[in-house]
């Protein structure tokens, strides 16, 4: 939007380029948000006994004759 109306002639560089930066800012904010909410999930999974289990090998074996 703030780049459509510098277009225009309605914004100067520098509006353009500080709403940029509070745009960007928002973004850091909300990936910080997000990756504070996962490792609090984290959390919670290894304090109900998730954690140092062994992978499970989810591939299927191919079919073989019985005998």
């Amino acid at each position: 939007m703030a780049e459509v109306r510098f277009k225009n002639g309605l914004e100067t560089r520098q509006d353009l380029l500080t709403q940029e930066i509070d745009v960007n800012r928002e973004r850091i904010r909300l990936i910080q948000s997000e990756t504070t909410q996962s490792i609090r999930l984290i959390a919670v999974f290894k304090a109900l006994g998730g954690a140092g289990q062994q992978p499970v090998d989810l591939t299927e074996e191919p079919l073989r004759p019985w005998g």
